[in-house]
């Protein structure tokens, strides 16, 4: 094992107890180690901000945000930060476990950490419904202007009431009603896993 990585590992946890009331390990495969931190919400920003700025850390780099949707299970969302220092090679995965009791799921912005995490929030805002306080243009930027739902947390009708239309002489953008006859309009999929 890398030794700065282990250094690395043995001084997160010696250091930030406070910040990590659930779980600190070391994920080993056959290309990479990374330091897994399972933590709650509110200790984020904390977190990100002791490995972004502390000189034994230095994790500049914010690769990704994933959002995993489990949907037949108690705690259904989770979200991983993916961050890499450059300087000591090694990478960290921050394990964000939400709760499924709230129907809206608020986590605090990174952007004033890192300014990739602008795009990444917004796509998960809009393909998720998770919502990030403190980004100042939290905005849709893939699905239409009047979409009514959240595309990836699969509780919509599988198409929708209206089609945008381009008018090439009045250069116009209009709506039409779409009409479509077909008995899955408003499929349910907590239905389907009640009949399995």
């Amino acid at each position: 094992m890398n030794k700065i990585l282990l250094s690395n590992f043995n001084y997160l946890s010696f250091l930030l107890p406070k910040y990590l009331p659930i779980q600190l390990n070391i994920n080993k495969n056959s290309y990479s180690h990374n330091i897994q931190v399972y933590t709650l919400i509110k200790y984020l920003l904390n977190i990100c901000f002791f490995l972004k700025k502390h000189t034994y850390t230095q994790f500049n780099i914010l690769n990704d945000i994933i959002v995993y949707d489990v949907f037949t299970k108690k705690i259904r969302f989770k979200i991983i930060y993916y961050l890499r220092s450059i300087l000591f090679n090694i990478s960290i995965e921050i394990f964000i476990i939400l709760d499924n009791i709230k129907k809206n799921f608020i986590l605090p912005s990174s952007y004033q950490l890192y300014y990739s995490s602008f795009w990444i929030e917004n796509e998960i805002w809009d393909l998720y419904g998770i919502y990030f306080f403190n980004n100042k243009n939290l905005s849709r930027i893939l699905t239409d202007y009047g979409f009514m739902g959240f595309p990836l947390r699969k509780d919509f009708p599988l198409t929708g009431y209206k089609e945008l239309k381009f008018n090439i002489q009045n250069k116009l953008l209009y709506y039409i009603p779409i009409e479509l006859i077909q008995e899955f309009r408003m499929f349910n999929l907590r239905n389907l896993l009640k009949f399995k």
